[in-house]
C-alpha cells in the first residue's frame, strides 16, 4: 500500500492515504483453513465425474466463514481438470426497479 506524505505533529506520526491506495486484493494468496471441506468437495466431484453424474452441494454458514473462498478454490480445481463450472446469483427482490418482478 503506498501512503501519502507524512506530517509530524508533535510526537506522533500522522500519514495521509486515500482509498486509491488501497489494494484491490486484501484477501490472502494462499488458502487456509479449509482443507478438509475442500478435499470433501474436490472429492465429490471426481466421484461425479467418473461416474458420469451430476452433483449439487449446498454450502452454508455465518457471513465471513469463507463460502466464497471455498467455492472460488473448488472452482479452480475443477477447471484445472477441464470440468465446467457454472455460477449463478440472485436478484434482490425488493429492488423496486425490478422489470418483470412477483407482484
Amino acid at each position: 500500500m503506498s501512503v501519502g506524505a507524512a506530517e509530524r505533529v508533535g510526537t506522533p506520526i500522522m500519514i495521509s492515504a486515500t482509498m486509491t491506495d488501497v489494494p484491490a486484493r486484501i484477501s490472502s494468496l494462499q488458502f487456509v483453513g479449509r482443507a478438509a471441506e475442500l478435499d470433501r468437495l474436490v472429492g465429490g466431484f471426481k466421484s461425479a465425474a467418473a461416474e458420469e453424474h451430476a452433483t449439487a452441494v449446498m454450502l452454508g454458514g455465518e457471513a465471513g466463514v469463507g463460502k466464497t473462498r471455498l467455492v472460488a478454490e473448488l472452482a479452480a480445481r475443477v477447471r484445472e481438470a477441464d470440468g465446467l463450472v457454472l455460477a449463478g446469483s440472485c436478484l434482490d427482490l425488493t429492488d423496486p426497479a425490478l422489470p418483470f418482478g412477483p407482484v
